[in-house]
């Protein structure tokens, strides 16, 4: 532990601090629509029975609405595919 320290210290000191390249609101430079489906494929990896690699699957957003100043309380509605390296499955349609 005193080892990470001391290398922190170091850090800090050789390389100081410097402007952020984006906002302090902004978390990434990815469009939502992007978000969206890594989140999709996240879920529908951790839901299979089987431990997958990676990259077995994809999601391509194929519709998406954004909520508008009419309806504000209404969420963002996205429909998906999902497609599998040995299958395609038409799945994760939310509100379509």
């Amino acid at each position: 532990m005193a080892r990470i320290a001391s290398w922190k210290k170091i850090l800090k000191s050789t390389f100081p601090e410097a402007d952020s390249y984006f906002p302090e609101d902004q978390i990434t430079d990815q469009p939502e629509r992007f978000l969206a489906s890594e989140i999709i494929r996240g879920k529908k990896q951790s839901l299979s029975p089987i431990n997958e690699v990676p990259h077995a699957l994809a999601v391509i957003v194929d519709k998406w609405e954004e909520k508008t100043e009419a309806a504000p309380n209404r969420s963002d509605d996205a429909c998906s595919s999902v497609l599998h390296r040995r299958k395609f499955s038409s799945a994760t349609k939310a509100r379509c």
